[in-house]
């Protein structure tokens, strides 16, 4: 029935935990920046890196669902401190800040055994993820999931993100995809689950740690309840 499977990444194949409230997290970030010349207090820095992607989300108005490009948040932090700082070194300020921000990221038990019997049945594995290229790819390929896909959209990449259809819109057209043959794969009613809807595509929910509360089932195609991926491998391989 379908050729491709469109996969969400965070609570879908990938468990994670972040922190960016934490004082610890700041301090250390303040510490490193003010190694590159960028020099803040730690409060004074968290206070203004959530202005700072406050002001990016009210400018960024051409789509439904706005995303901002986290670079271009450290670029203008260290721009706030007389820093004109290169694209290595703004790289390097975001995959630092990630690192120091994330306290686990990990596949899924059967993340990994699942994606292996979607590509022994011919399928065409593509992610469409809500999140920050500079954090995304490393992680991507640290897990080794790099291996499986075919194909790769970040929202960060698009300037918007689920459930705006001009983003599925954008992966479609990027791969040469055809909707009918395509089932998106995701934790989140909302943004995966009514993404594939907007778009008219099936759909398959997952309800994993990540998930919010649900009142009822998700209006899928298909559902695991219990979040194992595993479960949908004999539905979407038919």
């Amino acid at each position: 029935m379908y050729d491709n499977l469109i996969f969400d990444l965070y609570g879908t194949l990938v468990d994670i935990r972040t922190d960016e409230e934490s004082e610890d997290v700041w301090s250390a970030f303040a510490a490193y920046l003010s190694r590159q010349g960028v020099n803040y207090a730690w409060e004074e820095l968290r206070e203004a890196y959530r202005e700072t992607i406050s002001r990016q989300e009210q400018e960024e108005s051409r789509y439904e669902y706005p995303e901002i490009e986290i670079r271009d948040t450290f670029r203008l932090l260290c721009l706030q401190k007389g820093c004109d700082a290169g694209e290595e070194q703004i790289e390097a300020i975001a995959r630092t800040f990630r690192r120091m921000s994330t306290r686990y990221v990990r596949l899924y038990l059967d993340t990994e055994q699942s994606l292996r019997r979607f590509k022994e049945a011919g399928k065409k594995l593509y992610l469409l993820s809500n999140a920050q290229t500079a954090f995304t790819i490393p992680e991507i390929e640290a897990l080794g999931l790099d291996q499986y896909l075919d194909g790769v959209l970040i929202s960060s990449e698009c300037g918007c993100k689920k459930p705006d259809p001009a983003f599925m819109e954008q992966l479609l057209k990027r791969y040469g995809l055809d909707r009918t043959r395509c089932v998106m794969i995701g934790n989140d009613a909302q943004a995966d689950i009514g993404i594939a809807r907007r778009v008219g595509m099936d759909s398959a929910y997952l309800h994993t740690n990540l998930s919010s509360q649900l009142e009822k089932r998700p209006d899928s195609t298909y559902a695991s309840m219990d979040g194992k991926l595993s479960e949908l491998v004999l539905p979407l391989t038919r």
